[in-house]
């Protein structure tokens, strides 16, 4: 698993209470450490029972795989999903050019 690839989220439903990072990696039989853990296991929908961990690509792939994201038994709400870098566009607050000279 190279540390380098992007990384990318995926969700998937869960039974009972919501799974920690060791009972994602068992279930889907993938390294724990594949797991982000600052990003760790998130609630997405408490009534869908959703939830959602950022891992790299390949593993991703698998957890899809497993998911049946690609068949028509998968459920559309399963699979991995894009983690775009989210930051500010433009200067800073108060570093705006007005124009006025």
């Amino acid at each position: 698993m190279a540390q380098d690839q992007p990384k990318v989220m995926v969700q998937f439903h869960f039974d009972g209470d919501p799974p920690d990072p060791d009972a994602v990696a068992e279930r889907f039989g993938i390294p724990r450490d594949a797991i982000d853990e600052e990003f760790g296991v998130i609630v997405t929908d408490e009534v869908e029972k959703l939830c959602t961990v950022l891992v790299p690509a390949d593993v991703a792939e698998k957890m899809n795989e497993q998911l049946g994201r690609d068949t028509p038994e998968g459920s559309p709400d399963e699979g991995s999903f894009s983690n775009p870098r989210i930051a500010p566009f433009g200067p800073p607050d108060g570093e705006c050019d007005s124009g006025s000279d």
